[in-house]
């Protein structure tokens, strides 16, 4: 038993001693791409936490890469088809959405 975790109130340090924070972190803050991603649990349970969150991107990526594959073999299989016409231009406008540009500023 860690004496900072019968603190009080909010106690916050950094270390890199993973036996500390394994023994007295109650809660991890993790600074990841500019964002502060909030964690309940010791340090253990933030690695299986942030893990399985990380499998998770990655199978939604790829399910999103495979989504984008098959419109784009329909459209390119139907598009000069007069009848399928429009069915072709509301894929192509759906894809045009799911790429909304992202705007990155710079650090100064």
């Amino acid at each position: 038993m860690c004496l900072m975790q019968s603190w009080a109130s909010t106690l916050l340090f950094v270390s890199h001693d993973r036996s500390f924070l394994e023994n007295c972190a109650t809660d991890i803050i993790h600074l990841h791409s500019r964002r502060l991603e909030y964690y309940k649990g010791d340090y253990s349970v933030f690695l299986k936490t942030k893990d399985e969150k990380l499998k998770n991107q990655q199978k939604e990526y790829e399910a999103q890469k495979m989504f984008i594959e098959h419109t784009m073999e329909f459209v390119n299989k139907f598009r000069y088809n007069a009848k399928r016409a429009s069915l072709v231009q509301s894929k192509l406008k759906m894809l045009e959405k799911m790429f909304v540009p992202v705007c990155v500023f710079p650090i100064v």
